[in-house]
């Protein structure tokens, strides 16, 4: 272990199994915690500080990639901590329709990157160690979405699209409940 010099950067941001890059929706649930502090500042503070311990630790491994696995999971006793931040961001997007859509649109090119990604990792295989550049795999996304679908395109994509449809169906719901909410105070 490397206490005094971790890597942190790498555990966050690299393209060997960094939390953000396999997963950039999450950047998101930390920057979320902005948000939080506003109404729960000791609960955003106390997941900072949990969040940032974790990834101290994870970096301070002499293997900090977490071996050859898809993505940081030595990160993933954080998630809920990073769902509150993501929490607070979409109920702050849900207010304005134009923050709605940019939240979608985010959600959407994660959600491609995250499967492209996992592709790639399939394809060449999740023992081997791989670093996928982003230049190697947005050419392999290109590849990817449109034409020489792999084996594991199609399932990729059929979950996805029932994740959005899931996702959007939720959001009908919702408007129509708020919708028949403010008719029924008027």
């Amino acid at each position: 272990m490397h206490w005094s010099r971790p890597h942190l950067m790498e555990v966050l941001f690299s393209p060997r199994n960094g939390l953000f890059y396999y997963h950039p929706l999450l950047l998101a649930g930390a920057l979320g915690w902005v948000l939080l502090a506003r109404s729960r500042p000791r609960l955003a503070l106390a997941c900072a500080a949990l969040f940032a311990t974790q990834a101290w630790i994870s970096g301070a491994a002499l293997a900090w990639w977490g071996g050859n696995g898809f993505g940081m999971r030595r990160m993933t006793n954080t998630l809920p901590l990073l769902a509150l931040g993501l929490a607070a961001l979409a109920e702050r997007a849900w207010r304005r329709p134009a923050l709605r859509r940019l939240a979608l649109a985010a959600v959407v090119l994660a959600g491609l990157w995250n499967m492209a990604l996992l592709d790639a990792k399939l394809q060449h295989g999740l023992e081997r160690k791989v670093v996928l550049r982003p230049r190697a795999l947005l050419a392999h996304a290109r590849d990817f979405y449109l034409g020489g679908h792999s084996r594991f395109a199609t399932a990729a994509l059929w979950s996805g699209s029932c994740v959005l449809a899931a996702a959007g169906a939720q959001a009908l719901y919702q408007r129509r409940r708020e919708r028949r909410g403010s008719r029924a105070r008027a």
